[in-house]
C-alpha cells in the first residue's frame, strides 16, 4: 500500500504516534475495524459501539500480527504501537480528505468489530 506509512497515517489523522521510532516509514497491508480479520501488518481501527468497544480487542489484534492500531486513548495501551487520535470513528473521513485515498479501498468492515 504505496505511502500508507504509520508516519503519513499520523499526519493526516491528526494524532501521536507511540511506538519504535524505526517502524515509522513501515507501510501497512491494509485496515480493519474487525478484530476477528486482523491480517499481518495491518492497522487496526477500534470503534466504540453500543453493545462493545472496539478498544477491548486491541492486546489480542496486536498479538495477531496488526503493525499499529488507533486509539482514543494512551492511559492502559498495551506495550506496541499506537497512533492516539481523537475520535477513531473520524479517521476514515480525515484520512480520506488529506488524499490518503487508496488505503480504504483494503478496508476490510466498517462494523464488524461491534456486533455480538
Amino acid at each position: 500500500m504505496k505511502d500508507l506509512t504509520i508516519r503519513n497515517i499520523t499526519a493526516s489523522c491528526g494524532g501521536r504516534y507511540h511506538g519504535p521510532k524505526e517502524l515509522l516509514d513501515r507501510e501497512i497491508t491494509s485496515v480493519t475495524t474487525d478484530s476477528r480479520r486482523t491480517e499481518e501488518g495491518c492497522l487496526f481501527v477500534p470503534i466504540r459501539g453500543e453493545r462493545a468497544d472496539g478498544h477491548d480487542f486491541i492486546p489480542q489484534v496486536m498479538e495477531s500480527g496488526a503493525l499499529v492500531t488507533l486509539t482514543e486513548h494512551a492511559e492502559g495501551m498495551p506495550d506496541c504501537p499506537y497512533i492516539v487520535v481523537e475520535k477513531t470513528s473520524e479517521a476514515r473521513p480525515r484520512m480520506r480528505s488529506s488524499g490518503s485515498d487508496s488505503v480504504w479501498g483494503r478496508w476490510r468492515s466498517v462494523s464488524s468489530s461491534v456486533r455480538r
